[in-house]
Formats: C-alpha cells, structure tokens, sequence
C-alpha cells in the first residue's frame, strides 16, 4: 500500500487570516495592496496561497494565478501570461450570457494598445475581438505602450465589488520585465481594487544563509516601495506538536502512539512540510515504515530509523530518491525538468521519438513517488525541489541536446500555425503541435 501525504495545512490558520485580510481592504477601500508570503522552500508557500485562492472561490473575486520558472528566466512575461491566461479560459467557461458582457467589458477597457496584451494572452481576443495593430516602436516607448495595454486589461478584471487577484508564486526567479510590468501596476495614481500577492525563497529567509556582497536587491523590496499598503505574511518551521499531527494523518494512527517517531522526524527536518514528506516516503521506501493488511495499519521500526543515518539535506534526500528510479525515468525526468515546471505530453514524445503509451509507461515509477503528476496534456513536477534535483541528474552536454530539440520543435510548430505571430511564450505555443511533427537527432534515453 502506498503512502498518502494529506494534503490540508497544519498550523497556518494565522498566517491564512492574514492573507484574507488583505483581500478585506482592497474589496473595502477599492485600493491596491501587496501581500508578500516568505520563507524557506518547502515551507509550504504555495500550498498557504493555493488553500487562500480556494477560499476566494466563494467570494467575488477575479482570481489570477501563475509561477515563475527557475530554469525559463529568460522567457519575459512567462508568469503573468500563465495567470491571465488561465483566467481568460475560465471567464470564456462561464455561461453565454456572463461572457458576453464580460467581452463588452474587456473590449472597451483595452484601449488602443489592446493588441499587445492579446499578444500576449491569445485566449483574450476570444474576448476582446479583433483589434487594430499597433504600430511599431522601441525601447522606452515600447514598454510605456506595453504597460498601459496590461494596465488597462487589469482595470477590466479589477472591480470595487469584485475585486482583481493576481497571485505570482516563486517570485524570487521572476524575469526583469514582469517586475518592471509589477511596480507600474503598483505605482498607479488611480484607485486600483488590485491585490498582489506574491511568495519567495529570498536569501535572507534562508536560515544561516550569508547574502554575498553586490548581490541584487531582493525583488520583493522592489515591489514593497511601490505598494501603498503591504502585508507581511512570514512562514515559519512547523512545531513538534504540528509535526506530530501530520505524522498521524498520514499513518492514520492516533497521536499519543507516534511521539518518539514524530519527535526524530522533526529534529531531522526542523519541522519544514516538504522535508517531512519526503522523509516519511523515504521511510516507506526503505521499508522502515511498512503496512500489514492483517490489522489494515502503518507499523514503524524506530530504532532502525536512527541506525539508518538519513541525511539532513532535503536536497540530497529528494536526489537519492530520484536515482533510484530506472535510467529510462531518470532521464526522461531530467529532460522535463530542462522544459521547466510543466511539459505537455506532445513535445515530450517528439523530443524523445515516442508515443504517448510509451511516455506514461517510462513515467509511471515517477508517479509512484510522486515526483510528477498529470495535469490534462501535461505532466508537473510535484514542487520545485524536485525539478531542481532532476536537472541535475542530465550532463551540461546533455542539458543543451534537449534545448536544441526542443527549440526546433517549438520553431517549426510556430511556422505552421496558421496565426500570424510569433511563438514568443509557453502559454503561446504549448497548446498548438501540428500533427506532424519532425523527428530529428533525440535525446537518447538509454543511459544507465
């Protein structure tokens, strides 16, 4: 029987609260607000923000969400084209006639430098319609017309009633353009019902960590000058007694019989939710912690658990999991994580030469670990650890081979869209593969 990590938070209730009570003062007053969610990785910043955006669910709200990717820094506007995508998909999904007075809405607030947002959100022009091309122009010019587009599609979202969410996750990788994009909407003279939420890993919440000297101000002071009114929502390690109530969820055994095992696993993690988990499917994996059908219940070896010496790196924890899986996931795992957070089924079959059948079989020892998950047309890396450590497990050499395959694939697939455009984000192209996709030089998935 497989382990299944619960999937609620534990002891969050204040830090949620104050998360709501942001919300509170833009829906309230009708103005802007930043609220900014730090702490370690793994501490459990984007579960806080997923649990509040469902929260919001039964409240009026325009809510939208995107991440920013480690290894697509280079990708500008990445982010922000996830999140209103996903909200444009989500208007468009509602019945006929909140659409179409959501297009009258939208189609007038854009303005006349409409087309550059929908360059970069393709679902919006389902809602705005066509709209005149904008003539072209450069540097400072080209971003002042480029804000004003973006600032004018938020203004469409952002109601007194209802206000606008926009929720940026892992903001410490966000590319340079969309932090720019950021500080205008915060900068904004006009009342604004906008709230900014954003979390981050910044080094000076690292404990123990020393911030080099010239190292770039952190992204979030950027934004916090900016904001009229911010929020400070801090995450700290989890307490022995909240460990102790994870441990217990997740083995279904009361409380009072999991002390001494509650109390290792704490001390060997300090208490940080993702290091917990990945402990615990250590445990199991070692069968250290193992389940017997005959009283249907988990059963542990303590004194096992301590002779074992498990290493105190979540890093090197998650990567020795990870090696463990056969070469085929391995690399495969790694050629996902080089493709970032999330990589549709299709490229991943014409980068390898492979079916769909075959691509879920050579995944499926991933899922079991639950290292990636399927998400529709596209497999997720289960958090951001774990991508880390699958990009480490591919050669430089071998890093570049999949880049370069992927690159091509992505150009072709570009020139035979029948839209005019270029294919210049994820949100743009990673929905439209031509069925007749090349094969060229793959990646070989037959290392040992």
């Amino acid at each position: 029987m497989e382990l299944e990590l619960p999937g609620r938070l534990y002891a969050r209730d204040a830090e949620l609260a104050r998360l709501q009570s942001a919300f509170d003062y833009v829906a309230m007053s009708g103005n802007h607000a930043l609220a900014v969610v730090t702490g370690t990785s793994g501490i459990g910043k984007s579960a806080l923000l997923e649990t509040f955006l469902q929260g919001l669910r039964q409240r009026p709200a325009c809510c939208a969400a995107g991440k920013a990717d480690q290894f697509r820094r280079d990708v500008p506007y990445a982010a922000l084209a996830e999140a209103f995508q996903g909200l444009v998909l989500e208007i468009l999904g509602q019945p006929d006639a909140a659409v179409r007075d959501w297009q009258q809405q939208v189609s007038q607030a854009l303005g006349l430098y409409g087309q550059l947002a929908v360059n970069m959100i393709p679902a919006l022009e389902l809602l705005a319609g066509r709209l005149p091309p904008v003539a072209a122009s450069a540097g400072p010019e080209a971003q002042e017309h480029f804000h004003m587009a973006m600032h004018n599609l938020v203004n469409a979202f952002a109601r007194c009633d209802r206000p606008l969410v926009l929720l940026v996750d892992d903001l410490q990788w966000l590319d340079a353009p969309s932090l720019s994009l950021l500080e205008h909407l915060l900068a904004s003279p006009s009342p604004l019902p906008l709230l900014l939420v954003t979390s981050s890993r910044e080094a000076t919440a690292e404990p123990g960590r020393q911030v080099p000297t010239g190292t770039p101000e952190p992204t979030h002071a950027r934004l916090r000058r900016k904001a009229a009114r911010v929020y400070e929502v801090a995450l700290a390690e989890l307490d022995v007694n909240a460990v102790t109530t994870l441990v217990a969820d997740a083995l279904r055994a009361r409380r009072r019989d999991l002390q001494g095992l509650a109390a290792l696993i704490h001390a060997k993690t300090l208490g940080n939710p993702f290091f917990v988990g990945q402990f615990l499917k250590t445990m199991v994996d070692d069968r250290l912690i193992v389940h017997r059908p005959d009283d249907a219940s988990w059963h542990y070896d303590l004194e096992g658990i301590r002779r074992r010496g498990y290493t105190d790196n979540v890093a090197d924890m998650v990567l020795q999991r990870l090696e463990r899986l056969p070469a085929r996931t391995r690399t495969l795992l790694g050629g996902m994580a080089c493709l970032g957070r999330h990589s549709d089924i299709a490229l991943l079959c014409a980068i390898y030469g492979i079916d769909a059948r075959a691509l879920h079989a050579v995944l499926v020892p991933a899922h079991a670990i639950d290292a990636v998950h399927q998400e529709e047309q596209r497999y997720a890396f289960f958090h951001d650890r774990v991508q880390e450590a699958a990009h480490g497990l591919l050669s430089p050499a071998e890093r570049k081979r999949i880049y370069l395959s992927a690159g091509r694939l992505l150009a072709r697939a570009a020139q035979a869209d029948d839209r005019d455009e270029p294919c210049s984000t994820p949100p743009n192209c990673s929905r439209r593969w031509p069925s007749w996709w090349p094969t060229p030089a793959r990646p070989s998935m037959s290392r040992g």
